[in-house]
Parts: C-alpha cells; structure tokens; sequence
C-alpha cells in the first residue's frame, strides 16, 4: 500500500530534521488510513487516562476510543464536514489533524451535537474561525517540530481550503503548553467549567488542578468579556474542563513572540563582563547579551539566533571555568529566571523553581520547612539550571548520586525557540538530553525538584591521611554510614571529613543549614582552570598519586575526593559517570597565575584520560571516546533540539553530526 495514493490532489513537500515530509488532505476511507490515524489518536488519548497518570476517567477515554477516535468514526464521523490532513514519512502517517470546511461548522457541542451549524450556537466558539481537532503526531516524534511543520504548512500551503480567519481549538487544561507553542492564543473568558460536585482529575481537588492548568493569560477582546468577572471565583469553586485557543490565519509564532530589539544588549562593557566567569579567564567576547525575564522572552532569543545560525551560550550564575559560558555569539543569562515559585510540603514534596535561582535561594526556602533536595551541590551560588545542566553533585551524593537523577519535570527552551514541558513520561527524549547536556540541547528555564525530609543537625568527623592511605580512610567513613564523605588535600595529606545527619541538638552538632552553607569566599583569587573526573575503587589510589605530584599544593593548586553513588549512563546525555556502587570525584583546581597557561592543560588533560571526565570542567572531553555507542542517539537528539546547531559549539561540539 502507497500512501501518496490516499492523498486528495497534490500533496506538499515539507523539510524537516527527519527529511522531507508529505503533507496533504487525505481520503480516510482509503485502506490503512483511518487505521493509522487511529492509532496515532488512541496513543495521543493514552496518555491522558488516569490509570496511566494522567486527568481523564478510564471510562471517558474509553468512550472517545470507541465513540470519536476508532477507525470507523475516522472514516465516518466528521468526515463529510472537515479536511483530513496527514504527515506521511516513509509511507507511514506520523501526524494529524482535523479541521473544518468551513467556519460555520462545529464538529461536536457534546456526545449527541455533532456537526451543527454555529450560527445555531452563537456564543459556543469564536466568530469566523475553523474548528480542529484531533492534533496529533507520533509519540516518538512529540516535540520535534512535526506538529509546528503540520499546522505552519497548513496555513502556508492550504489557505485556500479555508474561509474564515483563523483555527479554533477547545483543549483539556493539561494541553495549554503546547498549543501555545504552537502559536495559539488562549482566551480565558471562554474557559468551560463543570459543577464541583463532578470527578476530580488526576485525584487532586479541583482549585488545586486548576492552579495547576490555568494561567492568567490576558487577550486584548476576549470573546465573552461578562465571563471573567465570574472566572476567578469558578476557579476556586468548579472544575476547568476545557480552555478555547485560536490561532488567526495571518499570525505567526515568530510574530507572536517579543520583539528582538531591546532583548539583546550590545554595549562593550556589558558584552566584556559576561565574557568572564567563575576562573576569570577570558576565551572570547560575546556580540551581544541576553537577560531574558522569562521562557517567551529566552524562546524569541533563540528563534532569532537559530534563523541567523549564531552560536549561544547559556550562563546561570558564571561559575564554569575557562570561559565556557562564553560565545563569540550570544550569551543568554539566565540570572533574571530567579524565582522560587513553589513548595509542596505533602506526602511527596516537591519544589518548583526558575533555572536562574540559586541553590543557595532553595536551601534557604525550603531547610526551615524539615525539607531538603537529595544532593546539595557544594557551591551554593550555583544556580539550578546550570548543575542540571552538567549533573550535580556534592552532598547527599553518597547515597542519592547527581542532582540530574533527581527532578520531576522541567520546562526547556530548546534550540530553535519552542516552550516545551518535559519529564521521564513527556518528551523525555528532551528531558534526558538536557539533564547533564550542557546547554547543547536547550536551556532549562523552570524544574520541578523532590524533596526529603531533613535532619536538623550535622554531626562532623575529621580524619588524616597520607595520600597512599586515601582509599582506605574513606572506605572507612564511607562504612560509618555518613551521609556525605569528602577529603582535601592539605600538603602531603589529605583531610577526610564526614557528615551524619542527626535529629538532636547537641554542642558539637552544626545547625544543617550552615553545613550546607558555610561562610566562605566563592571567588578564586587568581585565574583558575578546573579538571574534574571519575575514577573507579582501584583506579584512585594511583590516580591521587599523579594528581599530588602534579600540582602545587601550596602555590594556590587544590585537589579535593568526594565519593559519589555511581550511576548508569543516560544513552541521551553529555554526562557520563561509572556504573559501579561507589565512584570518586576527584576535583583539580589550578592557579593560573604567571604559569603556562598550555602546559597546564596539557597536565590537566593527561589526568581526565584517566578516568571519566565531568563535563562540567574547563577542558572539553574528546567527545567521541566520551560519547561511545550513544553518540549516534544524541546526534539524533540533538538534530531535533537545536536543527541549526546554534548551541554546544564553544564546548567543542561543532555540531552534531561530529559528535
């Protein structure tokens, strides 16, 4: 079976990071069509059923699988009354939608309306605009671009088809994101809600679901003004069951977002202080700085960088080294995304907040509530995003690994400027590729974080040993159960240091939070290179021998040993750990000062080749080596966030076919 012979006329030719693609209006009662399609739906509807997590009664998606969306009501039910467009790639549909013939036509009011006139129902949709339904694209391929292809192609290819001005779409709260990053505009005075008394969704108490879905989307002639006065009210007494998008023929995304002017800064000296960060070494100068206020503001960045193929880079609070948070393009600060936007104290806490703030904002919000996340990096002034975005790890790692194993969900502006919502269930090819992916994928704007419930106090130990001894005095506070184990470098010793979370107060017990936050200087006093690895159990011993002989201990060099619980290799991401119980970050900071700048790397260099490099340090790794057989998945990945390889490239990703 040849899908191009299901196509009504001439299907058109859409490039996308898979290859061309069909589109067109297709005959649903062509063999294998509505089949196709239907599975695509059922799929789509999946994931909205309760038993699977998700917001709608089993029996509801039941009666949609068998009512709406099965192969013979594709054929049949709206058929007569819309165009069926498909996207087809290598004979197989990958996407769909439905959408009116003309925009007096209202595909369904309820179970029993159906296909009825709107002149009958005069305030149901907005005047003049096509109602769709059924959007849909295959699960493997959610968020990368075919649905942005499928409707922008519609509008570009088929605008003859249509009469009114614009598309019209009445969509369950969980589905606000993604239209509106598909460039549909929600009207809030036509939300739909549904007595108190009906069944909750995703179990949660109606006011708390629609906190959850809502927004305060503002629209300059919303359709039923008198219905917002009563909107804020509902809101906290009834169930929001459906909210109405439109999208007008003649907008665009691009036109939909804030205007470029005024959200790049070129001035020489704003440009001369985002060049240097935590190492203060500066490798180049940006030709302009982004500080957007929010993702709409980050996504119209990266649209505008990504159509003129500039290269960006992502900085959070500028603690990398060697000026990799710097590009000869754009840098894009992320410091004004700075809010703690919520605490759950429930059975599962949870924190939301921007990838701008820091640790330290976090701790501070959520240690006096009993709570804490898993791993605390140990540089409080790092900001969420940026440890997402290279793994994360210092206290609490022992037992819980890198911060990136411990997040919910987070929202990612990726390469090209879309908005998307992503966790382990939802795009989470995206949501894998850029927990530890450096920026190259996207940047992190907002994470949902889990908690748990905190000691109050710290009890420490300390602990020398000589160098060869390392291994063995940290197996020894490994064993006392401590929850964090770390050692420094004093000299020709080390100092072994263990933490014990304890519940009583005691003299000599530190309050947690000062452990978490000790006074400190965060600023090198020089300019400083950073070499960070992980090495296996019998590795170390010789691996801290080579780091001591190498460095100046004295002249401003530091070496520091954390145990970390090890992890399996995420087949999407840039970081890499080992797969063993426990795994040793071994962490070099070295002066610059007057030294050979070079000779340093070189060393630096010779001692990552040894282990597993943490991408978060100043010399990028050899990338295929690193990479191994995942290389072929994250060039694919990548293809799909960043399709004009805009992001990754002062990392030594030049793009990501030579990854």
């Amino acid at each position: 079976m040849d899908l191009r012979d299901a196509f009504l006329g001439a299907p058109q030719t859409i490039a996308s990071p898979l290859g061309p693609l069909l589109l067109g209006v297709v005959d649903a009662s062509f063999p294998g069509v509505a089949a196709g399609i239907s599975r695509l739906l059922f799929r789509s509807i999946n994931d909205g059923r309760a038993s699977n997590g998700g917001h709608l009664p089993d029996w509801l998606v039941a009666d949609i699988e068998k009512n709406y969306i099965s192969p013979e009501k594709v054929a049949t039910l709206w058929a007569p009354f819309g165009h069926r467009f498909v996207v087809v790639y290598e004979n197989e549909i990958i996407g769909t939608v439905h959408i009116t013939k003309t925009h007096d036509t209202i595909f369904t009011i309820d179970r029993v309306r159906l296909n009825v006139s709107a002149r009958d129902y005069p305030d149901f949709k907005p005047d003049r605009h096509h109602h769709l339904v059924n959007l849909s694209v295959k699960h493997e391929l959610r968020r990368a671009r075919i649905a942005t292809l499928m409707l922008d192609g519609i509008l570009e290819k088929f605008r003859d088809r249509f009469d009114g001005d614009g598309l019209w779409v009445r969509g369950d709260p969980p589905w606000h994101i993604g239209l509106v990053g598909l460039g549909f505009v929600h009207d809030p005075s036509m939300d739909v809600f549904l007595p108190g008394t009906v069944e909750r969704a995703l179990d949660l108490p109606h006011e708390r679901f629609n906190e959850l879905h809502a927004c305060t989307c503002r629209v300059d002639r919303p359709n039923r003004p008198e219905a917002l006065a009563q909107r804020a009210r509902w809101m906290k007494e009834k169930k929001l069951q459906y909210v109405s998008f439109t999208r007008a023929f003649e907008s665009s995304i691009a036109r939909a977002r804030p205007k470029i002017e005024g959200l790049l800064d070129r001035d020489v000296a704003v440009r001369e202080q985002y060049a240097s960060d935590y190492g203060r070494i500066v490798r180049v100068v940006p030709e302009a700085v982004a500080r957007p206020r929010d993702a709409t503001e980050l996504a119209a960045v990266l649209a505008h960088a990504s159509a003129r193929a500039t290269s960006v880079a992502f900085r959070g609070a500028g603690q990398s080294g060697d000026g990799r948070s710097s590009s000869d393009g754009i840098v894009v600060s992320l410091e004004r995304l700075a809010r703690i936007i919520s605490v759950d104290e429930g059975a599962m806490p949870s924190v939301t907040v921007e990838a701008g703030a820091t640790w330290r904002a976090l701790v501070n919000a959520v240690v006096p509530r009993g709570l804490m996340p898993p791993v605390v990096t140990g540089w409080l002034g790092a900001t969420i995003g940026g440890t997402l975005a290279t793994g994360g790890f210092s206290k609490g790692s022992l037992a819980h690994g890198f911060q990136t194993d411990h997040v919910s969900a987070l929202e990612v502006v990726t390469g090209d400027g879309r908005i998307v919502e992503c966790s382990a269930k939802q795009a989470a090819w995206l949501f894998e590729s850029v927990l530890g992916g450096l920026g190259a994928f996207g940047a992190i704007t907002r994470a949902t974080i889990p908690l748990v419930r905190a000691s109050p106090f710290v009890e420490v130990g300390r602990e020398e040993a000589r160098v060869e001894d390392l291994l063995s005095a940290l197996e020894r506070a490994i064993s006392s159960g401590a929850w964090h184990v770390t050692s420094f470098a004093d000299g020709a010793r080390f100092v072994i240091v263990s933490a014990h979370l304890r519940d009583e107060e005691r003299p000599e017990h530190v309050p947690l939070l000062a452990y978490l936050d000790p006074a400190r200087d965060e600023t090198p006093k020089t300019q400083s290179l950073f070499f960070h690895a992980f090495v296996s159990r019998t590795a170390l011993p010789s691996y801290a021998e080579r780091a001591v002989a190498l460095l100046d201990l004295s002249g401003g060099d530091a070496l520091q040993v954390i145990p970390v619980k090890g992890s399996a290799t995420r087949p999407t991401s840039l970081h890499r750990c080992i797969d063993e119980e426990v795994v040793y970050a071994v962490c070099i900071v070295r002066s610059v000062g007057g030294r050979d700048h070079a000779r340093l790397e070189r060393e630096g260099r010779s001692l990552i080749e040894h282990g597993t490099a943490y991408v978060a340090g100043a010399l990028p790794p050899d990338w295929e080596k690193h990479l191994g057989a995942t290389g072929p998945t994250i060039a694919s990945r990548k293809r799909l966030a960043d399709p004009a390889e805009i992001l990754g490239k002062h990392l030594g990703l030049s793009g990501p076919r030579k990854t």
